[in-house]
C-alpha cells in the first residue's frame, strides 16, 4: 500500500474517531474515557485501533508500532506512538503536540518525526485481538462502523 492510499485511510479513520458517538454505546465507556480529549493523550489507543483496522480490513500485516519521546530543543514534550508500514510513517495524533505537525501523516521521511521524535523503540507486535483488553472490541466496532458509513456516504455522492 502506498502513501496516498494510507493517507486516505488514515484521514477517514481519524474522521471516524472524531465523529463517533462513543457515549451512545455503554460498552464503550472505558474506550470513550481513554479517547477523551482526542487527539491529546490518545496515541497509544489509537495506534492499536488503526493497526487492528489496517490488518483486518486491508490485510496489512507488516505494521510496526513505534514509540518515541517528543522533544523540542532538547526539552521533553511527551511520549508518543505511531505506526510504520515498510518505510511509511502513519500517525493520526501528532498534532496533539502543537509543534506544527499535520493531523494526518502517512509518508516516508516525516519531518515531524525526524525533527522531534527521539529515543525511538519498536514495540512488541500487539495489534492482534488476543493482545487487546475487553474494552477495545466495542470501541473498534463503533469507530469502524462510522468509518464505513463515511466511506459509503462519500461514494454515493
Amino acid at each position: 500500500m502506498n502513501e496516498d492510499e494510507l493517507f486516505e485511510i488514515a484521514s477517514r479513520f481519524r474522521e471516524a474517531i472524531e465523529e463517533s458517538d462513543l457515549s451512545a454505546d455503554p460498552r464503550c465507556s472505558e474506550g470513550a474515557s481513554r479517547l477523551e480529549g482526542f487527539p491529546d493523550g490518545a496515541c497509544a489507543e489509537v495506534v492499536e485501533l488503526l493497526g487492528l483496522f489496517l490488518r483486518e480490513e486491508f490485510d496489512i500485516d507488516d505494521l510496526v508500532k513505534w514509540h518515541g519521546i517528543i522533544k523540542e530543543n532538547g526539552e521533553w514534550i511527551g511520549s508518543h506512538y505511531w505506526l510504520r508500514h515498510n518505510e511509511i510513517i502513519i500517525d493520526i495524533t501528532a498534532d496533539q503536540f502543537e509543534l506544527g505537525a499535520p493531523s494526518i501523516i502517512a509518508e516516508v521521511g516525516s519531518k515531524f518525526h525526524s525533527n522531534y521524535a527521539h529515543d525511538l523503540k519498536e514495540q512488541v507486535d500487539t495489534m492482534f485481538w488476543e493482545h487487546q483488553s475487553d474494552w477495545m472490541k466495542p470501541l473498534y466496532e463503533v469507530v469502524t462502523a462510522k468509518y464505513f458509513e463515511l466511506e459509503n456516504s462519500e461514494n454515493s455522492e
